[in-house]
């Protein structure tokens, strides 16, 4: 079950999202409807979940530390947190020192760990664990599947900053990054476009091999449109900074990355990696489709949700 960060006064007597709400997740949903499976937060780095935060006072790891007190027992991050970082000490420091939290922490790990070893290991129903992408077409079979997530897609691109700039016809555009959509899909809307795909395809760290390939092809293009899609890009993208009024950010999944980049002003973002996500991104920078979402976290250079 995942739960939101909206808030229900009018049931719970407070504004407390349900991602932070004792009420819901354990009065409402363990006590009286008897759930014993696994509560898991959407992403707490998301607009409705940051603004809650600020307004008590608290930083992400208090708010991780909040959630799971109130009975979530997974907690969904964009960004993933250092080892050593605020995160983890505040989350060790809490078990070790409060008896209660400890005592809630570890019921947690037993329902996880539960719903693991039944998944697993049930012949009937046994979920493995790296699944299968090409199964899923035969998993969807609804004729109106793709109608629907391709019009889920296109509702929920986004701009980064309030226009986009016109890629005109002569330009010469360059796709950057590492997503194979991202880079077959742009062919099929930019016939004949450069491509560089970045050599290094770790998901954490850029190479410098990479980050300066890059600023030596920047001269060259009029347009760059970078796909931004893991802390590797964003890595990359950070060596551009002086081209920004050339680069067009296409920012795949999770906009977190745009945070630590403010002068990132022309862009759309989209909230997946595949086809149908990638093709309205295209269809918006090209003027098929409007940008009609709105940035689900709060950046300096997006428009906020509505």
């Amino acid at each position: 079950l995942l739960s939101g960060h909206l808030s229900f006064p009018k049931v719970t007597g407070d504004t407390t999202p349900a991602s932070f709400s004792t009420w819901f997740n354990k009065k409402l949903l363990r006590e009286s409807m008897g759930y014993t499976g696994i509560i898991i937060t959407d992403d707490l780095y998301m607009y409705g979940a940051i603004d809650y935060g600020q307004t008590h006072g608290e930083s992400i790891a208090d708010m991780v530390v909040r959630s799971i007190r109130s009975g979530s027992d997974m907690i969904m991050l964009s960004s993933t947190p250092e080892f050593n970082g605020d995160i983890w000490n505040t989350l060790i420091a809490t078990y070790k020192s409060d008896p209660d939290f400890r005592q809630v922490l570890d019921d947690a790990v037993r329902r996880i760990l539960r719903v693991k070893l039944e998944y697993l290991h049930d012949d009937v129903r046994q979920v493995p664990l790296q699944p299968n992408a090409s199964n899923l077409r035969n998993e969807l079979p609804s004729n109106a599947t793709r109608q629907f997530f391709m019009e889920q897609a296109l509702r929920s691109v986004s701009l980064i900053g309030d226009t986009l700039p016109t890629i005109k016809e002569g330009d010469r555009v360059l796709l950057a990054g590492l997503n194979y959509a991202f880079s077959r899909i742009g062919r099929e809307f930019f016939p004949g476009v450069s491509e560089y795909r970045f050599q290094n395809r770790n998901f954490y760290f850029s190479t410098s091999r990479d980050r300066e390939a890059m600023v030596e092809m920047a001269e060259q293009y009029d347009v760059i449109l970078f796909a931004l899609s893991d802390p590797n890009s964003a890595q990359v993208l950070q060596e551009l900074k002086e081209y920004k009024d050339k680069i067009i950010v296409f920012s795949l999944l999770s906009p977190i990355y745009l945070t630590t980049m403010p002068w990132v002003q022309n862009g759309i973002a989209v909230f997946g990696w595949y086809d149908d996500s990638v093709r309205a991104g295209y269809s918006v920078l090209t003027g098929f489709a409007p940008a009609i979402g709105s940035m689900p976290i709060n950046i300096e250079n997006s428009r906020k949700p509505q």
